[in-house]
């Protein structure tokens, strides 16, 4: 076993790393989450009918960086903190497992002969889950997707009658709307038939002030049946990117002033990493991809066209991935 001033040691190196843990949280629902360690000291547990030294560890929550993780924590942070471990064990164990087989891999470069043996002795957590701005972004995440797949499935239906022109959505009414959807829009949809590309272009556009989506879709007439499934998930992420940009007109957080800065500074403007990440989420649930996958893909096919560097595509991209990243001050 380690002694105190091994321990000391160890935890004045750890206490400057944060660990990250994406595994099973509950029975197929996967988390991401970071964390810090502290090695508490030792404790005897019976394994296998033998007593064996435990390493002890303290966990401390510092971020989590999905909805589904903050759903399931919520419920784990409401518990009382003497009881936290006992609802770990009974309603969290492959969680728990998950964590602790995680700690043995980071343990093992200090104690060679118990980092096999380790116990979670505490979890706490330093970062604030706001129950009530959870359950409203989940209310109007729903209701986006309503939005999005609605018009999505318009645009695919004037889309395959395989004709260019000038479309104003919804066909037959004015705007489109949404019950509990705070705001109503039309969509101007302009097709071009082409044969100087390959496969397809799709541009959005939110027009301020007139909750106007303008999208453009420029295709090869006889590649249109092959590029429908790729058109379909870019679609979902530009409406739902539009929309969002559209949201945050309505409530005031959208800077509609002409930018003119840089272009890696455009693009971490907060209303446009809020955009991308709600656009690029919703084409990964659509394609049944990893959200890395598909923001990988996005700037391998758009990078030359912004003309971003790998550095700024690299900082963009830490930006959506880390996105919506709240902790306490």
């Amino acid at each position: 076993m380690l002694s105190e001033k091994a321990i000391d040691r160890i935890n004045n190196v750890l206490k400057d790393n944060t660990f990250n843990y994406t595994g099973e949280l509950i029975q197929n629902l996967n988390g991401n989450i970071n964390f810090k360690i502290e090695l508490l000291g030792y404790r005897n547990m019976i394994r296998v009918g033998e007593p064996y030294p435990h390493m002890r560890v303290k966990i401390t929550i510092t971020d989590i960086k999905d909805r589904v993780s903050r759903l399931v924590l919520l419920q784990l942070r409401k518990v009382e903190k003497e009881d936290i471990l006992r609802h770990l064990d009974r309603n969290m164990w492959t969680f728990k497992r998950g964590v602790q087989n995680y700690l043995s891999s980071v343990l093992q470069f200090f104690d060679t002969e118990n980092y096999e043996n380790v116990v979670i002795d505490e979890f706490v957590f330093d970062y604030d889950i706001d129950e009530d701005e959870l359950v409203r972004d989940l209310r109007e995440q729903k209701m986006s997707r309503q939005a999005t797949r609605q018009v999505v499935r318009d645009i695919t239906s004037v889309l395959k009658k395989n004709k260019s022109g000038n479309f104003y959505l919804p066909d037959g009414g004015d705007f489109y709307t949404f019950s509990k959807y705070p705001v109503e829009f039309t969509v101007e949809l302009t097709l071009k038939t082409t044969k100087k590309i390959e496969g397809f272009k799709i541009n959005g556009n939110y027009v301020p002030d007139e909750e106007v989506i303008e999208i453009l879709i420029q295709y090869v007439p006889d590649r249109l049946q092959k590029s429908l499934h790729s058109i379909v998930g870019n679609l979902n992420d530009d409406i739902a990117h539009e929309l969002q940009h559209l949201r945050q007109d309505v409530e005031g957080r959208l800077d509609i002033t002409t930018y003119r800065g840089s272009n890696v500074g455009y693009f971490l403007q907060p209303d446009e990493i809020e955009a991308q990440y709600r656009g690029l989420k919703r084409k990964s649930k659509i394609m049944g991809l990893p959200m890395i996958d598909v923001v990988d893909d996005w700037f391998e096919n758009n990078a030359k066209r912004f003309r971003l560097s790998d550095k700024d595509v690299a900082k963009i991209k830490s930006a959506i991935m880390n996105y919506p990243k709240k902790k306490i001050s």
